[in-house]
């Protein structure tokens, strides 16, 4: 990954970015609805820009909703490559063979311990 540092500043801004895109299309909404209880009242027709903002707003918040947190968006980006890593792979290979190698020095040292207590008292 050559862009690194691009994407963490990427994966920092999408919490700003939702935040902006709730608070627009919920004012768009608002002024939206807004219109069209004023205009209503006034003279049963609503300008076209009064549904615009309304359609608008709804929109903007849905896409809102679709974006991924910055979480989820580092789970997307950064899991696959550490979990296909050779390097990691290879750690855990290599762990398992030390604690193999390990276990079984271990386990002879016990088998001539018990060797040796039996043979001193026959």
């Amino acid at each position: 990954m050559e862009h690194i540092g691009l994407y963490i500043y990427l994966i920092g801004v999408v919490t700003g970015v939702k935040f902006v895109l709730v608070v627009v299309g919920c004012l768009m909404c608002l002024f939206g609805v807004t219109g069209m209880i004023v205009y209503y009242t006034e003279s049963h027709k609503h300008p076209v820009i009064v549904h615009f903002l309304t359609v608008v707003g709804i929109l903007i918040f849905l896409i809102s909703i679709l974006i991924p947190d910055s979480k989820t968006l580092t789970a997307m980006v950064f899991v696959p490559q550490i979990v296909n890593n050779e390097q990691v792979q290879g750690i855990t290979q290599d762990s398992l063979t030390l604690i193999h190698k390990k276990l079984n020095e271990w386990l002879n040292d016990i088998d001539s311990v018990d060797i040796q207590s039996t043979k001193a008292t026959d």
